[in-house]
């Protein structure tokens, strides 16, 4: 992946600040344990803010906070606030985002008490912090060989609107908290990353056997493999967590064991191959392995790319319909930042988006070595296909006119750049951006953002 990553980051942090590690801080009060933590929104990465509106942003940047402290089976007690506005935002939305993070705080028996308001030139930022008690904090590390792993719900197709409408699971959370000594309870997180990439955070080196994976009946209504979608999607908000037994009182999905191996096994259970079973390698491999046996397959690390809309696609025509919907945003014209090593294929998401706007996919091939490919679509505008990887620096590009063709994309053309951070001062801010990923074999994660 091109630049900073959240998980580099984290890796990094971890070697300088050891504690960090569990969803929030526990600190030690009179009232006994204090949680406290602090996570943002950002307007064009977690929510498109003119699209779901100030109120439904508020509302996700508070639950996303309330939602750590479902994972550490507390009780929040108070919210707070920090807008920071970009320039061109209404006074009509800041008030929504301040009414749905009040909202939110009142549905979870909690109260919004102050915060801070800024304004820049960059996109809205909603930065939420928030406080809560807990007599015996769930934590994220202890995971112990032979317990059992569960979820609160089924998985996937968050993207539909249920990651702007979730509700925190605060009291599943404190009823496995108050029963964390009689069912062995050990950790607990929230879903936000996805089944593959969060289950690997909670196993801390250890391996697991996953015999079911719930699929949410709204990945069923995406493009791709449903269980894909469950495992990789991401921004679910359930609770997963490992216990001894399974608990009462909580609507709780067992989907596996953890077991002292390496790596996470997904069984079938009768299902034809590639259908319903599989092999989920640790997060940080590069590709997948070989099928072990017909009743284990492995399939492709995972894991929710913040602000980005993931598909995995195993086929050209599971690509083609990815790039189908991008060019749905660049039917008036717009830059396309597509990022992605050598043969990750993104020619062929080129060619994806040529059709969709009107053109012929015959006519596109790479422009590595000719810096430049014109492409005619529909209504008689042009998609132009360039690539960076060769050339020295801005300059080159300034030479082919590339002023000019952004300039020509206020009029409907399309500008897509290959290997964009070698030439990204010349980039408008607002461009989209397309990351293609080569998982091993024929799979794929594409993400858009």
């Amino acid at each position: 992946m091109a630049g900073l990553n959240e998980r580099d980051f984290l890796d990094a942090l971890r070697r300088r600040v050891p504690a960090v590690g569990d969803d929030l801080a526990v600190l030690p009060s009179p009232a006994g344990k204090l949680l406290a933590g602090i996570d943002p929104v950002l307007d064009g990465v977690h929510v498109r803010l003119a699209e779901a509106g100030g109120l439904a942003a508020g509302r996700k940047a508070a639950n996303r906070n309330l939602s750590d402290v479902a994972a550490m089976g507390g009780q929040p007690t108070a919210l707070l606030l920090s807008l920071v506005a970009s320039r061109d935002l209404s006074l009509d939305t800041a008030l929504e985002i301040v009414d749905g993070v009040a909202e939110a705080a009142t549905e979870a028996d909690c109260v919004l008490v102050g915060g801070d308001f800024a304004v820049w030139d960059a996109p809205t930022a909603i930065v939420v912090a928030v406080l809560g008690t807990a007599d015996q904090p769930v934590p994220r590390t202890g995971v112990r060989v032979g317990q059992q792993l569960f979820v609160t719900g089924p998985l996937g197709g968050s993207i539909l609107g249920r990651h702007l409408t979730f509700t925190p699971r605060l009291t599943e959370g404190r009823r496995l908290a108050d029963q964390a000594d009689a069912i062995g309870l050990s950790v607990m997180m929230d879903l936000s990353d996805g089944l593959a990439g969060d289950l690997p955070k909670l196993l801390d080196g250890l391996g697991a056997t996953l015999t079911h994976v719930p699929i949410h009946d709204d990945a069923r209504q995406l493009d791709g493999d449903a269980l894909q979608h469950a495992l990789n999607d991401g921004e679910d908000y359930e609770l997963l967590f490992a216990a001894d037994r399974a608990p009462e009182g909580v609507d709780a999905i067992a989907i596996g064991t953890v077991d002292g191996g390496t790596g996470i096994r997904l069984q079938r259970r009768g299902a034809s191959r590639g259908s319903e079973a599989d092999s989920i390698e640790p997060a940080r491999s590069a590709a997948s392995a070989a099928a072990s046996t017909d009743d284990v397959i492995t399939i492709a690390p995972g894991g929710f790319v913040h602000g980005a809309d993931v598909t995995t696609s195993t086929s050209v025509a599971q690509t083609h319909a990815v790039a189908s919907r991008v060019a749905q945003r660049l039917e008036r014209g717009g830059v396309l930042r597509l990022v992605g090593d050598l043969g990750a294929g993104k020619t062929t998401f080129v060619a994806g988006i040529v059709e969709a706007l009107g053109g012929d996919r015959a006519d596109v091939s790479s422009p590595t070595y000719v810096l430049h490919q014109t492409y005619p679509i529909a209504d008689g505008r042009r998609l132009h296909h360039l690539d960076a990887y060769r050339v020295a620096g801005s300059d080159d590009f300034e030479a082919i006119g590339f002023g000019e063709l952004l300039d020509d994309t206020r009029n409907g053309d399309v500008v897509v750049v290959e290997w964009p951070d070698r030439v990204a001062e010349l980039l408008p801010s607002d461009a989209m951006t397309v990351e293609i990923e080569h998982l091993g074999e024929d799979a794929r994660r594409i993400s858009v953002r």
